[in-house]
């Protein structure tokens, strides 16, 4: 039997539009951190085409094996940089079988070199270290080439201008590594929402230089991430400075390293992450992978057009580590609230 009873009134809150819209934006699982499988399949979408679809489908298909042999990543990098030295000592020589069996070792030690990653990640012995290894192993075996390619044109055509040809085939190709690698790792650090971006690496290998002491490998890593902060980021540098001034102080080299700015801008790359314009911007980036021009400079080696590929390659890479630059750094600015930018 419903009862006649006079229902008790409930004052009801009006709640401001506003504050439901802000709600609705803000929800935190826009900036949470991204699962693994996730971070990996986005940042897949920066592989440039030729390692995508055929060095490390190669490398993969390798894996089984490498997973039953003691080999070490750092081993596996070792060997793909003394088939860079090797492949160098045969350019120099300069014959057309020479050049050919060059081509051969230039495209194992690709292949290789993405094997190391693929094995170290497969057997979890990645870090900082071994990342820098692979740096080094990348930096020599590719410098060996050229040395050998200068020397072979030197040899044919003494007319070329030997200064610019260094140029050409050590600073652009290193230019566009160190882009693709930066943004890389800023993209990957966003992300997960940790801070071991690029400028946080720098800060704290910097510390611990200074606290610790620095070997070679160490000193070859801050020089590589002191040489993509004056190119891509030169703004910062002041702020990195006080930074490293400040942890040297506090003496705790494992921790306090908290930006708010790059804290900002991290989660305004998280809240875009799953968007179409996300996974395009990680296509384009694509383009200005190292590995884009070490392919460029192999073609040559099979050709045997080493002097048009030299001279291609300046203008080329030079353009394309301008606008990808550009083009990275407008896209994280336009997701950072007005003046929270990183300066």
């Amino acid at each position: 039997m419903m009862s006649n009873a006079p229902m008790e009134s409930v004052p009801i809150r009006s709640v401001p539009a506003g504050a439901l819209l802000t709600c609705a934006v803000n929800r935190p699982s826009d900036t949470a951190p991204l699962e693994q499988t996730e971070i990996d399949e986005l940042l897949y979408e920066m592989t440039d085409p030729m390692n995508r679809y055929y060095r490390y489908p190669v490398a993969k298909a390798m894996l089984p094996l490498f997973m039953r042999l003691p080999a070490t990543p750092n081993q596996i990098t070792v060997f793909h940089t003394c088939l860079g030295i090797l492949a160098g000592v045969l350019i120099a020589r300069g014959t057309s079988q020479d050049l050919l069996l060059a081509f051969l070792f230039a495209e194992a030690r690709m292949i290789f070199d993405c094997l190391d990653g693929v094995v170290a990640r497969a057997k979890k012995l990645t870090s900082p270290y071994g990342r820098t290894i692979d740096e080094m192993g990348d930096a020599v075996g590719y410098i060996s080439m050229q040395l050998g390619t200068l020397f072979h044109i030197h040899h044919r055509w003494p007319e070329e201008n030997l200064v610019l040809l260094l140029f050409a085939g050590l600073l652009v190709p290193g230019w566009m590594a160190m882009t693709y690698d930066y943004y890389r790792r800023t993209f990957a650090s966003a992300l997960k929402g940790t801070g071991d971006g690029p400028a946080d690496e720098l800060v704290r290998r910097s510390v611990k230089a200074h606290g610790e002491g620095a070997g070679v490998v160490v000193r070859f890593a801050l020089a590589f991430e002191w040489l993509q902060t004056v190119l891509l980021t030169p703004l910062a540098i002041p702020k990195i400075r006080a930074r490293i001034r400040s942890e040297i102080r506090a003496a705790s080299p494992e921790g306090g390293f908290a930006d708010r700015q790059l804290q900002v801008a991290s989660e305004g790359i998280r809240r875009r992450a799953r968007t179409p314009g996300f996974k395009r911007l990680l296509r384009f980036a694509s383009i200005v992978t190292g590995d884009n021009a070490i392919t460029f400079f192999n073609f040559g080696l099979l050709t045997g057009a080493l002097v048009m590929v030299e001279h291609l390659m300046i203008a080329v890479g030079f353009g394309l580590f301008v606008v990808t630059a550009t083009v990275c750094a407008c896209w994280i600015k336009k997701g950072t609230p007005k003046g929270l930018e990183e300066t």
